[in-house]
């Protein structure tokens, strides 16, 4: 998997785009203001195989810091960051 960044300074993202054997598979817009995902997409048939959670270490590592779950998210995004965070599915965010 490749990683592009693209910087959008008018808008104040930076895109991390995922390819594989140079298909567009996924992407990820960091907030640089907020320091938080702005949107995450993953393609549907590389989802549940570690994408988002490898773009989510790569924008950490970039960034030198630790994301933390948007206040918003959706059925999908709830059960990434109870993944990711260790909590079992009684817990809430």
């Amino acid at each position: 998997i490749n990683i592009q960044k693209v910087k959008d300074n008018s808008k104040k993202l930076i895109s991390y785009n995922a390819y594989y054997n140079n298909k567009y598979i996924g992407g990820a817009d960091f907030d640089l203001v907020t320091k938080t995902i702005f949107d995450i997409w993953i393609n549907d048939n590389y989802r549940r195989k570690g994408l988002a959670t490898f773009l989510y270490n790569k924008i950490e590592k970039d960034q030198k810091i630790k994301l933390v779950p948007s206040k918003t998210l959706f059925p999908d995004g709830k059960q990434f960051w109870k993944n990711r965070l260790g909590l079992q599915n009684d817990q809430s965010i």
